[in-house]
């Protein structure tokens, strides 16, 4: 099987040039995904930084807001990009339409709580490698490149499994959870292929840092 890796690229490729064709619309559609993603984003970055005590509760509540909201939104982004990578004509604000129905609803947390659970195991450890490691420990540092090296980790594997959104785009009927299942096994070896292709970002990543996305 070809390297997927390589066929993202070529698509990428293609579907710069179809939704540049419409970029207005997209970039609305983009505005309407940042927004409740920006608010998050923002909530995780200062709570803990204005509360004299951040308790790990709050955590959990702010990992459902993202599970619940931001996740179905991200998903009706998704979809609406792959729609304009095909030259289907589909509106802006298709990027909330998962919000605007039982069935769109159910779909978009599906998929989401099935990336979510096959990235369990992983969150799990970071997560505990942040809350027992103390600061002051000796071997605070190599946790810490540990934790990082698990979050690249996260974002590669959760890519990976967006290619559900092109599986469902091709099949509506597919449940979600095979769907995600069928685009991660499109990448079974592939892996370290897509650590390289995430990587070649790296001077995005860096504007969206300093411009907060």
């Amino acid at each position: 099987m070809k390297d997927p890796t390589i066929l993202r690229i070529q698509s990428k490729r293609d579907a710069k040039e179809r939704i540049g064709e419409s970029f207005w619309s997209t970039f609305a559609a983009g505005a309407l995904y940042i927004m409740p993603v920006f608010a998050l984003t923002m909530m995780t970055m200062l709570l803990p930084l204005v509360m004299k005590e951040y308790p790990l509760w709050l955590d959990g509540v702010l990992y459902l807001a993202d599970l619940f909201i931001v996740a179905p939104v991200a998903y009706g982004f998704g979809m609406y990009c792959v729609a304009r990578a095909r030259s289907v004509s589909v509106p802006f604000y298709m990027v909330f339409e998962p919000l605007g129905s039982v069935k769109g609803y159910a779909r978009a947390l599906g998929v989401s709580l099935s990336i979510a659970l096959r990235l369990l195991p992983i969150t799990a450890v970071r997560l505990l490698m942040i809350y027992t490691v103390p600061v002051e420990s000796a071997i605070y540092l190599i946790v810490d490149l540990l934790i990082g090296f698990g979050s690249v980790l996260e974002t590669v594997l959760h890519l990976a499994m967006t290619a559900s959104y092109n599986i469902i785009m091709d099949d509506p009927s597919i449940g979600s959870w095979k769907s995600v299942k069928q685009a991660s096994e499109l990448y079974t070896g592939y892996i370290f292929s897509l650590f390289a292709f995430v990587f070649s970002f790296f001077g995005w990543m860096i504007l969206a840092v300093l411009s907060m996305g």
